[in-house]
């Protein structure tokens, strides 16, 4: 008998599959540190497939300003994540978003996911993790 080794093809599925579904990571690097805002389009109405977002979380890349500086996840429309006040953090800290709206947290294929950052001064450069399953 073969050796049977990696994921099942049962387990290659969608979030509602009885096997469970393989975990994905988006990751964009948002660098535009100039401005009091800043959005950044990850899918545009081209969401390849459906997906949900379980739990995202940044690293800055530069210091913050210490002023008011946040970040959220939206559709395009409505918020996906609470906003995140990043104003504190040096470079390299990483911080997580609390709380996910359930509502909008599933992405259609065809759909829209951004990142909305502002700030008093001028936001800052962040590495951002979005933790993923295909619906």
């Amino acid at each position: 008998m073969g050796d049977m080794r990696g994921i099942s093809g049962k387990a290659l599925g969608h979030q509602g599959n009885f096997y469970g579904a393989p975990l994905f990571v988006f990751r964009y690097n948002s660098t535009t540190s100039t401005g009091t805002s800043n959005t950044d389009t990850i899918f545009n109405g081209n969401a390849p497939f459906g997906f949900r977002i379980l739990r995202a979380q940044f690293t800055l890349t530069e210091a913050a300003a210490a002023d008011s500086e946040d970040v959220k996840l939206t559709d395009g429309t409505n918020d996906i994540t609470d906003t995140a006040d990043y104003s504190a953090g040096s470079d390299n800290d990483s911080f997580e978003f609390s709380s996910y709206n359930d509502a909008y947290s599933t992405i259609l294929k065809g759909g829209t996911l951004k990142i909305v950052k502002t700030a008093t001064t001028a936001v800052t450069s962040i590495d951002m993790l979005i933790y993923c399953v295909k619906t």
